[in-house]
């Protein structure tokens, strides 16, 4: 490529045509030489190159841009608004230190307090996520909770949802491998202050690493949650007038479990078993399964509708109504 400077004609003629709307690259390119020749012809004739236009009209709208996205605007939104593309804008708010949100700007509702106070049904919730939820922060996003379970329990995904006011879509995935596989409905919603209100309650995205602070730890609605999650309900299938419940997980949530119960007066002497490096705590029979399922799910306000049925036709088998919890 050529350094040399051009003739009187062709600086009439890159005059001509950068008016016309070619850039200096263009032009540099067309005539075989670098931007150099191209700027200072143009500077010559006394054209301020449109860069330098753009430049000093950022530099005059700067304040006002900094501002509007310090105020909520997002950098897709600035770019509309005053004329400049994304990566301008993004330049201009990381220069000026405007800390801006990660992820898409929100388009969609959520109760982002859901999980600020403990109540039963947040409580519920949380013993829910434990079991079969996710939170988690992927590299340049927002934190996320969320859930997947199976197609068939599609409509407590859809309760999940209610319980945060949210609109966002529940998908339909293939789940390949791993427990459960096959047509998996999930839902997942991004928010910082809803990954910090769980997390601050024992939540993480290991889930061999969670562990219920005491607030929630002693929620029977936590619990049923868990239980709804990891465990079952039901009766033994070689002896169908025999009531249990169990949970399965980690070892400190399974010993977490029994200690509630104790507290609770199911006087329960199980000790969390180990299959698979798996722990598990199962009552079993007409007794202490039968207080510990009244327990938990006698008048639930929430409740995984095949786990609750199972509950009910327990509680009401008339000879079990002398059990109490």
């Amino acid at each position: 490529m050529s350094k040399r400077s051009f003739t009187t004609s062709q600086e009439a003629e890159v005059l001509a045509r950068y008016e016309a709307g070619e850039s200096i690259y263009d032009l540099a390119h067309a005539f075989d030489v670098s931007v150099t020749p191209v700027c200072r012809a143009l500077k010559n004739a006394g054209v301020t190159s449109r860069q330098a236009l753009l430049e000093k009209d950022i530099q005059a709208k700067s304040d006002e841009i900094a501002e509007a996205c310090r105020a909520g605007m997002s950098i897709a939104g600035a770019a509309r608004k005053y004329g400049f593309s994304k990566k301008t804008i993004g330049d201009l708010v990381c220069a000026r230190g405007v800390q801006m949100p990660l992820g898409c700007p929100p388009t969609r509702t959520v109760d982002h307090a859901a999980f600020d106070v403990v109540t039963p049904e947040s409580a519920y919730w949380l013993g829910f996520l434990f079991a079969d939820g996710t939170v988690g922060k992927e590299e340049g996003k927002s934190p996320h909770v969320g859930m997947g379970l199976s197609v068939e329990d599609r409509e407590h995904v859809e309760k999940f949802r209610d319980f945060l006011k949210s609109d966002h879509a529940i998908s339909v995935v293939m789940k390949k491998t791993g427990f459960g596989g096959g047509p998996t409905a999930y839902f997942r919603v991004r928010s910082k202050q809803l990954a910090a209100a769980v997390i601050a309650r024992g939540m993480c995205h290991i889930k061999a690493d969670r562990t219920p602070t005491p607030d929630v730890a002693d929620s029977r609605d936590f619990w049923r949650g868990m239980v709804d999650g990891d465990g079952s309900v039901g009766r033994r299938h070689k002896q169908k007038d025999y009531p249990l419940i169990s949970l399965g997980g980690q070892f400190v949530v399974v010993k977490g479990f029994i200690d509630f119960l104790r507290q609770s007066g199911v006087r329960t002497k199980v000790q969390p078993a180990v299959h698979d490096s798996i722990f598990c705590a199962e009552l079993a029979g007409p007794g202490l399964a039968v207080k510990a399922i009244r327990l938990l799910y006698k008048n639930a306000s929430v409740a995984l509708d095949r786990k609750l049925l199972q509950a009910q036709e327990i509680l009401a088998d008339r000879r079990y109504a002398t059990q109490d919890c």
